[in-house]
């Protein structure tokens, strides 16, 4: 397999989503493969050591040659897991390049830091799997941080090469290697050291017109280069409305968005449904809205220079809130009142520098009552570069009417971000009403001492919306596992797939009176 057609890459795509999926209960693969082992066996307590890095050898035929059996090592290391690592590992956590594994390669190559931990931590299980089975013709896939863990996998698989027990042996033929959604996996000396040891890698993406609709791999940063051949495939768009539907990066990112854009037909390999449901008393309506609007930033920053068409009834866009060419949030206005919006991380990049920077870092706040408070490294970081630009906007919405309600509301790390503008924002310009907090599947960001000084100001007109699959507000911070404001739990199944269940879409899909929830 010198090429690599769509069907094939869509089969490939499938078993790579499904390594980054619960293995605890083992893999669940499309009809026709048959997991042989999971690995690690038993997931082990997270720490410097046990990232949570997993993976499984299979077998099955491609359906570019269904008379052929192939050996599939799909390997992930799920999002939420590293940054649930990076939580537990605040000290000490790896970045940038690191050179290869101990064992994996004598050329000096570096790869992306969680890479090589996480491949590292499977590597010794990995092999001794190897030594059970009798590959045939083997196939090293991934998505995402699993992608570029592939890279490093198929390199190490090769023939010659020598496990680290000492005696099993290396395949007989040189591996391929198929990414997916894959930040640039290492520097040139990585690029190059697949290129030989492989008998072809490819790295796919989604487009339309020329215009990536996968935004997590971002650009190539701190010397690291793509790797394998690159493979762009037409993007689909989610057939979902809202102004979020088709640019929710953590929709467009999973494997099954590959597998419909390649043409295949997504497995569901199993997700719990349910009516949308929730004890809690708030104006669904206005969460609703909000929702979709902050899906404007994420338009605005994956788009440069887009016009907005969709309707914002009765709302107005005002202007964008950015760091440099960075849009991170937008203002809007209606009636009596206006709304700032902040988005998530989007790419690789932002991902690993601002949300799983689970540092505790003092309060970007004045007086020695907050001498004590501490907040996620990662949420002050980015609020301290749009500060300037949120005081702006909302100073200008409060001259225009003294009376205005603001509207603070964000996702993921933007809801972070929404909390510290409104705490910031009574502070300094003392608004004659409380601001309003809308946080869409934040993290757990602030200590018990910046969560009573934050009740105070802004707890009573906080609502903070989580869903059963979001891992991201499961993430305990500083050892602590509160959050700020009213908790309201939104229980169910979007009709958009979103197996980590922390997109945007699935918020406003599960929100919004105009979309049902798909109900088992």
């Amino acid at each position: 397999m010198t090429t690599l057609s769509p069907d094939d890459a869509a089969s490939l795509a499938q078993l790579a989503g499904a390594a980054a999926r619960d293995l605890s209960i083992g893999a669940a693969l499309p009809p026709g493969w048959s997991v042989f082992e999971t690995f690690p066996n038993a997931p082990p307590p997270l720490g410097p050591d046990t990232t949570g890095a997993q993976g499984f050898i299979a077998s099955g035929a491609l359906p570019s040659d269904p008379g052929t059996q192939v050996t599939v090592i799909a390997l992930a290391y799920p999002l939420q897991s590293y940054a649930a690592w990076s939580s537990a590992t605040v000290i000490g956590r790896p970045a940038g390049l690191l050179p290869l594994p101990a064992g994996v390669s004598d050329v000096n190559a570096n790869a992306i830091a969680p890479a090589v931990a996480g491949y590292a931590a499977l590597r010794d299980e990995l092999w001794q799997a190897f030594a059970r089975t009798a590959p045939r013709d083997v196939i090293v896939t991934g998505t995402q941080l699993g992608a570029a863990m592939a890279a490093i996998g198929a390199i190490d698989l090769r023939p010659g090469q020598i496990g680290p027990d000492g005696t099993t042996k290396g395949p007989a033929a040189k591996s391929r290697c198929v990414m997916l959604s894959a930040p640039a996996p290492g520097d040139q000396a990585l690029a190059q050291l697949l290129a030989a040891q492989t008998q072809a890698a490819w790295t796919l993406s989604t487009a339309h017109l020329g215009v990536s609709i996968d935004t997590f791999p971002g650009a190539p940063t701190d010397g690291a280069v793509v790797a394998g051949t690159p493979m762009a495939i037409p993007a689909r768009t989610l057939a979902a409305p809202g102004l979020i539907s088709d640019a929710d990066t953590w929709v467009q990112r999973d494997s099954d968005a590959y597998v419909a854009a390649l043409g295949g037909d997504p497995v569901d390999l199993g997700t719990v449904a349910a009516q949308m449901a929730t004890q809690a008393a708030f104006d669904v309506l206005r969460a609703a809205t909000l929702a979709d609007l902050i899906g404007l930033p994420y338009l605005l920053s994956g788009y440069p220079g887009l016009r907005i068409a969709a309707p914002m009834v009765p709302y107005a866009l005002s202007a964008p809130i950015a760091n440099g060419p960075t849009i991170w949030g937008v203002s809007a206005r209606a009636p009596g009142t206006a709304a700032l919006l902040f988005r998530d991380a989007v790419g690789w990049q932002e991902f690993d520098t601002l949300t799983c920077d689970y540092n505790p870092v003092a309060t970007p706040f004045s007086g020695p009552e907050w001498t004590t408070a501490k907040i996620h490294s990662g949420a002050a970081t980015l609020f301290g570069t749009l500060r300037a630009a949120i005081a702006a906007e909302a100073g200008a919405a409060l001259k225009a009417d003294a009376a205005t309600v603001l509207d603070f509301a964000g996702h993921g790390l933007g809801g972070a971000v929404a909390a510290l503008a409104a705490i910031d924002t009574i502070q300094t310009l003392n608004p004659s009403q409380t601001p309003r907090v809308w946080m869409f599947g934040a993290p757990v960001f602030g200590t018990y001492d910046f969560l009573t000084l934050a009740a105070k100001l802004v707890g009573p007109t906080t609502i903070s919306l989580s869903r059963l699959t979001d891992f991201l507000p499961r993430i305990p911070f500083a050892f602590g596992n509160d959050g700020l404001g009213q908790p309201v739990s939104l229980l169910g199944r979007p009709r958009i797939t979103d197996p980590d269940g922390h997109g945007l879409s699935g918020y406003a899909s599960l929100l919004s009176p105009r979309r049902a929830p798909e109900v088992m």
